[in-house]
């Protein structure tokens, strides 16, 4: 946009006063929001998803390398750079999860992904935990309890902690109803829940999702047909 940027090993700096110009540029999709449709994928049985343009920067795919850790089939294609970004086409298939850790090394990288992460827990095999996610506490809700409050509705067996939760995975739950509290978050993620769940999930207050992403239910209804 024509301000002059100079770049250090760690710093940024700009000049004040530089007049600006138009420009045209492509933003790399959000990895965040692509996360609840992998996550989708992941769970319902014989899916195949291609989410085109996703950023990719080594900051911005941890949650995708949760999934492949977790189990899910995770590929990059199409790699190239938007600018000096990195995206890619990423292609998600379902396969059994398994148990996962998340520790507090992996908590900067996944923060706000963690809810999702804990859906993702309880219809997995084995016992899932997650530790050093203090913050969560702090969001725009309490995402620990109204995690662990929307886990017990579904079905599922979750000891809350402090800085996480302790999940006991179960490919069969049976489904139920979720309050959102406000939270978008938790809305979106419990509503790919229903997606699994045996009765599916009925989310109370899921207007919150129009925070960050006012197109994402009638996208997931159309991947669900």
């Amino acid at each position: 946009f024509g301000v002059p940027v100079a770049r250090d090993e760690d710093a940024v700096r700009i000049a004040g006063g530089a007049p600006l110009h138009g420009a045209e540029i492509d933003v790399p999709g959000d990895a965040s929001a692509a996360a609840f449709l992998a996550a989708a994928a992941a769970l319902v049985p014989r899916s195949d998803l291609l989410l085109k343009g996703v950023g990719v920067n080594p900051t911005r795919r941890a949650f995708f390398s949760l999934l492949a850790r977790a189990g899910a089939s995770v590929a990059y294609e199409n790699e190239r750079l938007f600018g000096d970004e990195p995206v890619a086409d990423v292609r998600i298939r379902h396969q059994t999860l398994r148990a996962i850790t998340v520790g507090p090394s992996d908590v900067p990288a996944l923060i706000d992904e963690l809810p999702l992460v804990a859906v993702l827990a309880a219809f997995a095999r084995g016992a899932s935990e997650v530790t050093g996610a203090a913050e969560l506490r702090l969001k725009e809700s309490d995402r620990i309890g109204a995690v662990a409050d929307g886990l017990r509705a579904i079905g599922a067996r979750v000891e809350p902690r402090e800085d996480g939760w302790l999940v006991e995975g179960s490919e069969r739950l049976a489904g139920g109803r979720v309050e959102a509290r406000g939270d978008h978050r938790i809305a979106m993620a419990f509503l790919v829940a229903g997606l699994r769940a045996k009765e599916g999930v009925t989310v109370e207050g899921a207007e919150a999702i129009a925070v960050s992403d006012p197109g994402f239910l009638p996208r997931l209804k159309a991947l669900a047909r």
